[in-house]
């Protein structure tokens, strides 16, 4: 005879699950997962709803280029879109403030995205191994300025502007000696090997630790140059060294600040060095004598560097390790106490770590699974958990391995306590992590647009990016977005207003979508599609429809599918049985209606006030079935535009004997 089962799902607190995770109903993981959870965000208490919408801010027409956040105080928050040549920046709302020259930097630095950068306060700094550091300098609310990075020099010397408190390097063997032919003034220097080269006229090498400005280029071994200070003796010496970064030999890979020190992680010629700055002076590197506030320099054995991120410590993350520099609140760090200690073996993709739930999330160099840096108290050291297991297929990019493009972090704000980690994949979408720790909830969803999101970051309680849209019929153009959860289920949305309190059925003011189809929604109500005229005007399909103000955008697709139905029975599991699922009672908070498997749910009342928000429903709804499978699942679609949140639901399945 037939047995009904009702099998009850009271979360998604797993998030949307890999297809190789199928036949797991060993685990709670396919109980509390979801097959699909297409652009769905998880709620802290295991929940999904809607995810957030996107707002239309600018256009940037078509020049690529990254995002980059600066946040001076609450109220002075900018998106920095680093292109070639210049960075364009943009206020919350989305106006050009400000374009700053920065001639330096070239396409490849874009489209390779090692360009890194640092901030505190009013300074951000540039870094890339081809780019001398670059400083931009916020001088008002909406002025900015650029200046090479330069090193302090002594003023007061017996030579002005000598010595250059800068991080040196001895790059020839150390074997190799150098002479030189007198003390002071102009000079000859002669090594014991081939060394110098053209490109090193205009740098400075020491010689017993006094410096000298190199002018001409004899041959690999001679050099001419001019003494800064005067040396101790001319005798041939291993004892000398050059400038670690320059146009020869390359610059700093990465840059912060911890903690009250500029740290450089890495260089073109050095890609194991590490510099940090003396305490409270970001300019200078001079190392003196070692005492606690002075300048460190060091190297890092087997590393090759990607990022330096500060948090309880100074992490360095490498291409095949990450390391961490122990400090404490009885042990500050000094020159003294200086140390760089390997974690674990797992590199960093190309994409910055971020801080995330007491961790550093970060891409593995493979591209092929997230983790996290977490330390652990007990063990006194890092741990490098995978986080990505259940759902990796949203972290590969595409069918391929490829590095994702950005990952920004999402603390939560008012009124959402969620907090959300959002990797930009390769393929140009998003998928949206969320972890409480303590409650051992981590999920993954997957978040699509219609369009390719090319660059991604976060400003406070802000996430902006950057996406190649068509907008205009046939014309491609790069959209400043962000992202937000008071406004209508669409993205790339504008809101026109009618200016009367009468209402209108056509409102202007979207030429931004001349020739195109747009959703149309106001207040929750899903008010049909239109095509833009050639003025940028709206005309709402029911010519009998008049409303205060419209929104128009882009619409996505939302949909929940469960994992299949699965359960044990007097003879063993359910799989393979044939199963009906007769009913399934959606637990849903304030949602609009849906559709599940091609039956539309119906609220208890539509409504027709379109001044006034749309109606919503808290409780169950309903869907009734018919017919048999193997998995007894059913799909709840959102087809058109509107928010749903539900936060579990329960399957009456047959199983035919």
């Amino acid at each position: 005879m037939p047995t009904k089962v009702r099998q009850a799902q009271t979360s998604f607190h797993h998030g949307q699950l890999s297809p190789l995770m199928a036949a797991r109903y060993d685990k709670t993981f396919t109980t509390n997962g979801a097959e699909s959870l297409l652009n769905m965000a998880p709620l802290a208490q295991g929940g999904m709803r809607t995810r957030p919408e996107t707002l239309y801010l600018n256009t940037m027409g078509s020049t690529y280029g990254l995002l980059f956040p600066f946040v001076f105080s609450p109220s002075e928050r900018y998106a920095m879109h680093v292109r070639v040549g210049a960075i364009d920046v943009y206020g919350t709302t989305g106006q050009l403030l400000n374009t700053v020259t920065v001639s330096e930097i070239t396409s490849g630095m874009i489209t390779e995205r090692k360009l890194n950068w640092a901030h505190d306060g009013n300074t951000m700094i540039l870094a890339h191994e081809d780019l001398q550091p670059q400083v931009i300098t916020r001088t008002g609310s909406t002025t900015f300025t650029q200046a090479a990075f330069s090193f302090e020099a002594e003023s007061t010397g017996a030579v002005a502007g000598y010595p250059i408190y800068q991080p040196y390097y001895k790059y020839a063997p150390s074997s190799v000696t150098v002479s030189a032919t007198a003390t002071s003034g102009a000079i000859t220097l002669t090594t014991s090997d081939s060394f110098f080269t053209t490109g090193m006229v205009g740098n400075v090498i020491r010689k017993g630790g006094k410096q000298i400005l190199i002018s001409t280029v004899t041959s690999g071994t001679i050099s001419s140059g001019s003494i800064k200070e005067t040396l101790a003796s001319t005798n041939a010496t291993e004892d000398w060294d050059e400038q670690a970064f320059s146009t020869y030999r390359g610059w700093p890979i990465d840059v912060t600040f911890f903690p009250d020190r500029l740290v450089f992680w890495g260089a073109k010629s050095r890609p194991s060095g590490i510099w940090l700055s003396k305490i409270g002076a970001y300019y200078n590197f001079d190392v003196g004598s070692g005492n606690d506030d002075e300048a460190i320099w060091e190297g890092v054995a087997g590393a090759r560097a990607r990022y330096a991120c500060r948090g309880r410590f100074l992490t360095l993350f490498g291409d095949r390790s990450f390391y961490y520099v122990p400090t404490s609140a009885t042990s500050p760090l000094t020159p003294g106490n200086f140390a760089v200690l390997e974690q674990q073996p797992y590199g960093a993709a190309q994409v910055k770590p971020r801080m995330f739930d007491e961790a550093f999330m970060f891409v593995q160099n493979t591209n092929s699974v997230a983790r996290e840096a977490l330390w652990e108290d007990t063990l006194q050291a890092y741990s490098a958990r995978p986080v990505s297991l259940l759902a990796n297929d949203l972290v590969i990019g595409g069918s391929t391995y490829s590095a994702p493009l950005g990952l920004a972090v999402l603390y939560g704000r008012t009124g959402s306590p969620e907090q959300y980690a959002m990797l930009l994949k390769s393929s140009g979408q998003i998928s949206c992590f969320h972890s409480v720790r303590e409650e051992k909830l981590a999920s993954w969803t997957p978040w699509q647009t219609d369009g390719t999101v090319v660059a991604i970051t976060d400003c406070d309680t802000d996430v902006f990016m950057l996406t190649e849209r068509e907008l205009t019929t046939g014309t491609a153009v790069l959209t400043l977005e962000k992202f937000s959860d008071t406004a209508e289920a669409i993205d790339c949305q504008i809101h026109l207003d009618a200016g009367t309190t009468a209402g209108a059925n056509t409102f202007s003011g979207a030429t931004q979508y001349v020739g195109q189809t747009v959703s149309i929604c106001s207040q929750g109500h899903y008010l049909g599609t239109a095509t833009v005229s050639t003025s940028g005007a709206v005309t709402i399909p029911d010519a009998d429809l008049t409303t205060t103000g419209i929104s128009v955008g882009l619409p996505f697709t939302q949909q929940i599918k469960p994992m299949p139905a699965h359960f044990d029975l007097p003879d063993g599991t359910s799989k393979g049985k044939v199963m009906g699922l007769v009913r399934a009672h959606f637990q849903v908070d304030r949602s609009a209606g849906f559709t599940v498997s091609g039956q539309d749910i119906y609220l208890d009342f539509a409504g027709d006030a379109f001044d006034e928000a749309a109606p919503t429903k808290t409780g169950l709804l309903t869907a009734w079935f018919k017919g048999y499978d193997e998995n007894a699942q059913c799909t709840l679609n959102i087809t058109t535009p509107a928010k749903v949140t539900v936060l579990g639901l329960t399957r009456e399945v047959q199983v035919n004997e």
